[in-house]
């Protein structure tokens, strides 16, 4: 990422911190509407300081120069941790009844 788009004057708003443990598509949710309003720089370049433990781990094993997206660097987030994403248990969590898809 280019150092040249940095905001002068950005403050990381308070984010709590992703261990590896949680869902990472809610961290990125959180992570985004904190930022809401900052480039795509900012997102990428601030990330990793909402990293500890195993995401942390994670990030620093990353290769130099890998990322080239805001967008990248979320799917291979999410790639990383995508066994600890959430599912939907049941149909009433759903909202919806099978007797809509006989």
């Amino acid at each position: 990422m280019k150092d040249n788009e940095l905001s002068i004057g950005f403050k990381m708003p308070p984010i709590d911190k992703y261990n590896g443990r949680g869902d990472p598509t809610d961290h990125i949710n959180v992570y985004k509407m904190k930022l809401q309003g900052y480039n795509h720089v900012i997102k990428c370049r601030n990330f990793d300081t909402t990293f500890v433990s195993d995401a942390k781990y994670w990030y620093n094993k990353l290769k130099l120069r890998s990322i080239r997206s805001w967008t990248q660097l979320k799917q291979q987030f999410i790639n990383a941790f995508i066994s600890n994403c959430t599912t939907v248990s049941d149909m009433a969590e759903l909202g919806e009844s099978v007797k809509i898809y006989s």
